[in-house]
């Protein structure tokens, strides 16, 4: 009887310790129009107009997850604050909360908020964070390569990013990008547009690094780009030119934000989790595996 408690208890405890569980940032996806950028804040005011709920873009009139049509994010990218300007029709990911300390990790500038499809002229952040493809069938994806040498926790940096460009559904080019590499994706075809590719920095799992599971609580990796649709004649213009210097200038945009839409409280909906998962720690498991050997050991004294 001692041996078949014992054994039972401590088969418990070993499938506890090896369910795998995720913990990721919150992240929500918008789209709507630039209100305020304020670079001595580094921070972005977003008006939404349609909110991404349940796989489908909804207005937000009807939008349970958002108490605000009014969303202030955090950003130091200087080319959103140079480059943007008030009034712009963009589609944005958001991560860490809408209370003002959230961080946008992905900006697309699109040509309209109301139209049934908004293709990117311009992305800046992690593609990988929002639905939308580019201008002219253009579809962009990337696989991070860990720099497994420098891991802290569930993150690695990335040495390199795999990318991989297609329009139309057939391959454009495919090419492996190192942080702070620039490169134009389809610059040698008879395409009128091309997608002109920065790789600024990037971050990949630990579990990429290691053969089994990684069990302990992190944040999802995070990639930034700068991604421009721009016309190919432009881009070989402009690799042709004799570069001159321009003073680098700061740019502030200064506006007054909408005020919120009027609107009923809304029904607080538990928050979609990210579809890149990381692993959680042992903590919690620990504590429940700790009481079920001692109550063995109770059991083994008492017979």
């Amino acid at each position: 009887m001692k041996k078949i408690i014992l054994a039972t208890m401590l088969l418990l405890a070993v499938s506890l310790a090896v369910i795998p569980a995720s913990a990721v940032i919150q992240e929500q996806h918008f789209k709507g129009q630039v209100s305020v950028i304020d670079a001595a804040k580094n921070t972005m005011t977003v008006q939404v107009n349609y909110v991404y709920e349940k796989n489908e873009w909804i207005p937000y009139s009807a939008a349970t997850t958002v108490p605000s049509n009014i969303i202030r994010g955090k950003t130091d990218n200087p080319l959103i604050q140079k480059e943007l300007k008030q009034g712009d029709a963009v589609e944005a990911c958001i991560m860490g909360g809408t209370d003002g300390n959230g961080e946008w990790i992905a900006m697309g500038k699109i040509g309209s908020v109301s139209s049934t499809e908004t293709p990117f002229i311009t992305l800046y952040g992690d593609p990988s964070k929002l639905m939308s493809d580019f201008y002219q069938g253009y579809v962009f994806r990337y696989a991070p390569v860990a720099q497994c040498g420098s891991c802290s926790g569930t993150l690695c940096p990335s040495e390199a990013a795999f990318v991989s460009v297609s329009k139309d559904g057939a391959l454009v080019e495919e090419k492996k990008m190192v942080p702070g590499e620039t490169y134009v994706f389809g610059k040698d075809s008879e395409n009128q547009y091309v997608l002109k590719v920065t790789y600024n920095f990037g971050q990949a799992s630990s579990e990429e690094c290691s053969s089994s599971p990684v069990m302990m609580t992190g944040p999802q990796p995070i990639n930034d780009f700068t991604i421009y649709d721009t016309q190919r004649s432009a881009i070989l213009e402009s690799m042709t030119a004799t570069p001159t210097a321009t003073p680098a200038q700061a740019t502030v945009t200064e506006a007054t934000p909408v005020p919120p839409e009027p609107r009923e409280t809304p029904v607080t909906a538990a928050p979609t989790p990210s579809p890149v998962p990381t692993r959680s720690g042992f903590g919690f498991e620990l504590v429940i595996i700790a009481g079920i050997i001692g109550s063995a050991i109770a059991v083994l004294r008492r017979y």
